[in-house]
C-alpha cells in the first residue's frame, strides 16, 4: 500500500476513531471519516478528506463508501448502556457482528487490500498468565452480550477475508484511556478527584484488574497496521496488569503535589475479579510495538487536561 492511501475510518467520531483518523491524516493518508451520531471535533474535521454518513448494514451504502478506498479501519460499534443487560444482545449482534460482516463482504467484493477490525482483549478466559491470541475466549463474567457480538464479528470478518485479496487484521484492544475518553470511566474519574485534591475511593479492596493502554499508543499501532503486517489476530495493550488499588496509587503519584489520600473499601467475595493479563508479544514482534507505562500515560493525560490547547 502506498504511503498516501485513502482510508475509510468507521466510527471516526468515537473515542478511538477520532485519534486514529487524526493520526492517519498526520501520516499523509487521505481519510474518509464515517460518522453516525456524534460530530467530529474541529481539528479532526479539518484534516479529513471527506466526512460521510452511511449505514454499514446496507450493502449498497457500503459499496458507495468503499469506492476508491485502499484500506478500512472499522471502529464503529454498538456499546450498550448497561453491559450486563441481555436486552441489548440483539442490538449488539446486529451492529457489531452482522453489520461488520456486511462491510467485510463488500470490501472483499471491491478488492479493498486491507481491513482492520477493532475488537476487545478483555474477552479471554480467566488466567494468571498473559493470554495469547490463540487462548480460549469465554466472556461470561462481564459484558457478555457486547463481547460475544465482537467475537462473532471477528469470526465473520476473518472468514470472509480468508484466502482473498483483502487482508484482515483483527486488533484486540484492551482498556484504552486518554483524551476524549468517556468521563464516567475509572481513570478520568480518579484524575478529576485528584485534580480537586479529593480522596480516591477504591471499591472492593481494589483487587479488580485491568489492562490499561494509552490512546496514543493504540492510534499509532493502528496507523502502522494499515500499512504493514500479516493478516491475523493481535492483542494491543501496555503489557501491564493493574489492579484498581495500583491505579489509584499511580494517579496519586502523578498528582503528588495535591497530597492525595487513598481510601480502599474492604474486599467483597462477589466483586468482579477483573480481566486476565494479555500478551502483546506478537504485536511487538510484528511492528516493534513499544507502548508506554501507565505512569507515563497518566502524566501525559494530566498534561493534556491542564493544557486544553488541543480539541478532543
Amino acid at each position: 500500500m502506498n504511503q498516501s492511501s485513502t482510508i475509510l475510518v468507521t466510527g471516526a467520531s468515537g473515542f478511538i476513531g477520532r485519534h486514529v483518523a487524526y493520526r492517519l491524516a498526520e501520516k499523509g493518508h487521505q481519510v474518509i471519516a464515517l460518522c453516525h451520531k456524534s460530530q467530529l471535533p474541529q481539528h479532526v474535521l479539518a484534516v479529513c478528506k471527506e466526512v460521510i454518513s452511511g449505514d454499514i448494514s446496507d450493502y449498497d451504502s457500503c459499496r458507495r463508501m468503499l469506492r476508491g478506498v485502499d484500506g478500512v479501519c472499522h471502529l464503529a460499534g454498538f456499546i450498550p448502556e448497561r453491559y450486563g443487560d441481555p436486552l441489548w444482545a440483539q442490538k449488539c449482534y446486529q451492529v457489531n457482528a452482522l453489520a461488520s460482516l456486511n462491510l467485510a463482504m463488500c470490501a472483499v467484493e471491491m478488492k479493498v487490500p486491507r481491513f482492520i477490525y477493532i475488537s476487545g482483549a478483555n474477552m479471554y478466559c480467566p488466567s494468571k498468565t498473559p493470554s495469547v491470541e490463540s487462548d480460549p475466549i469465554y466472556p461470561d463474567q462481564t459484558a457478555t452480550c457486547y463481547f460475544t457480538s465482537k467475537l462473532a464479528g471477528e469470526l465473520y470478518v476473518g472468514n470472509v477475508c480468508r484466502n482473498k485479496q483483502t487482508d484482515a487484521l483483527i486488533l484486540r484492544i484492551a482498556t484504552p484511556y486518554g483524551p476524549a475518553e468517556p468521563v464516567g470511566k475509572v481513570i478520568p474519574s480518579f484524575m478529576k478527584q485528584a485534580s480537586q485534591a479529593r480522596p480516591l475511593r477504591v471499591f472492593y479492596g481494589g483487587l479488580t484488574t485491568y489492562n490499561f493502554v494509552y490512546i496514543d499508543d493504540v492510534a499509532e499501532l493502528i496507523t502502522t497496521a494499515v500499512m504493514e503486517g500479516p493478516a491475523g489476530i493481535y492483542n494491543i495493550s501496555s503489557a501491564e496488569h493493574t489492579s484498581l488499588a495500583e491505579l489509584a496509587q499511580t494517579v496519586a503519584k502523578v498528582y503528588s503535589d495535591k497530597k492525595i489520600e487513598i481510601k480502599i473499601d474492604p474486599p467483597s467475595n462477589d466483586a468482579f475479579a477483573g480481566f486476565p493479563p494479555v500478551s502483546i508479544e506478537k504485536a511487538c514482534k510484528t511492528w516493534n510495538y513499544n507502548p508506554g507505562s501507565l505512569l507515563e500515560g497518566i502524566k501525559k493525560y494530566r498534561q493534556f487536561l491542564e493544557n486544553q490547547s488541543a480539541e478532543l
